[in-house]
């Protein structure tokens, strides 16, 4: 007999009963142990019987939507479970979601097996995400190596770089003409201070103007793969603030 405590689940939460069902069904069908939920407040119930491995959640829902589910789980749970937004509205605020402790978003309508793909991605810890190979990905591709004057300690300082559970946010200049879901791989070099170099290959989520300084532009990037030693530092920094932010903002 199959013991339920070693199957990963997770808690689908969609007010549409047709979606709901459907999705709860593909990921059945990948092997996952799935509740439901059809509003956030059944959700909450749910959590506190049993901890899911992740929560799915639709953003726009009646009474809280899915940032107010977002926003309970970080205050209660912390950092885990993983909590993925489906969307289908074209305003929604990227940058704020990530910052908020969201692990992905997914766009409606869904391609494919992106959304069991993502639920499956989002089950493993956090540092074997960094492990996995994007080396089938079609997105576009970049190679950047930026040179700062100043150690990592002082960027952080000044705002100019943040890390975050899951990934990077950045200052800098307009004349990298990157876009979003752009690929990266991306080496800092730093002229003072310890580390001197890191490298690290993610992918660009979300791109803002810089109200302090027009000429610059603020990037979040979503680690996809990192060497060890950047590995280390991120667990350290992000254990040592107790931030939920996955990719924070500046």
């Amino acid at each position: 007999m199959t013991n339920n405590n070693t199957i990963k689940h997770v808690v689908v939460v969609e007010d549409e009963d047709d979606l709901r069902e459907t999705v709860a069904f593909q990921l059945e069908m990948r092997g996952l142990q799935v509740r439901s939920a059809r509003d956030a407040s059944e959700a909450l119930k749910l959590l506190e019987e049993r901890m899911p491995d992740v929560v799915l959640t639709d953003l726009k829902m009646p009474g809280m939507d899915g940032l107010g589910l977002l926003d309970a789980v970080r205050k209660n749970k912390g950092p885990s479970p993983a909590v993925i937004l489906m969307t289908g509205m074209t305003e929604f605020e990227l940058a704020d979601g990530y910052n908020r402790g969201l692990d992905a978003i997914i766009t409606k309508p869904f391609e494919g097996t992106v959304l069991e793909d993502a639920v499956i991605h989002c089950m493993l810890p956090i540092p074997e995400r960094w492990s996995e190979s994007n080396s089938n990905s079609q997105a576009p591709r970049a190679r950047l190596t930026l040179n700062f004057p100043q150690s990592l300690n002082q960027l952080i300082s000044e705002n100019r770089f943040r890390i975050g559970r899951g990934g990077l946010a950045l200052r800098m200049s307009k004349d990298f003409h990157l876009r979003t879901q752009t690929e990266l791989d991306l080496s800092f070099r730093f002229e003072s201070g310890t580390p001197n170099r890191l490298s690290l290959s993610g992918i660009v989520r979300w791109l803002r103007s810089s109200k302090s300084d027009p000429s610059t532009r603020l990037c979040g990037i979503e680690f996809t793969s990192l060497n060890s030693e950047m590995s280390e530092l991120v667990q350290k920094l992000s254990q040592e603030s107790g931030t939920s932010a996955f990719i924070p903002i500046l």
